[in-house]
């Protein structure tokens, strides 16, 4: 269970910024500079990574910078595991 509003990667050339919220329900959205040419791929990306998390309920924004796909797992992942305090779904490991 998500408690609080948390982020991870940064603003910068190249990186991405994650932000993860508690939610009624899962919902993310993506924006960026090229967001339109990358929506597809950040979409399926988010999608497998929320449901190896077992689809926790967040609302999840990332805010892409120009990052490569796995930077953009890595925040991703970073943040779930922040937001969830260590308490991974079975078959997570931190």
């Amino acid at each position: 269970m998500v408690l609080h509003t948390v982020q991870a990667g940064s603003s910068e050339k190249c990186d991405c910024l994650v932000m993860v919220e508690p939610a009624e329900r899962t919902e993310w959205i993506y924006r960026g500079e090229n967001s339109q040419l990358f929506a597809t791929r950040t979409d399926t990306l988010i999608r497998e990574i929320l449901a190896r998390y077992g689809m926790p309920k967040v609302r999840l924004a990332v805010e892409d910078f120009g990052a490569l796909t796995f930077v953009i797992c890595a925040r991703i992942e970073v943040a779930l595991e922040r937001a969830l305090e260590g308490k991974m779904p079975d078959g997570i490991k931190a």
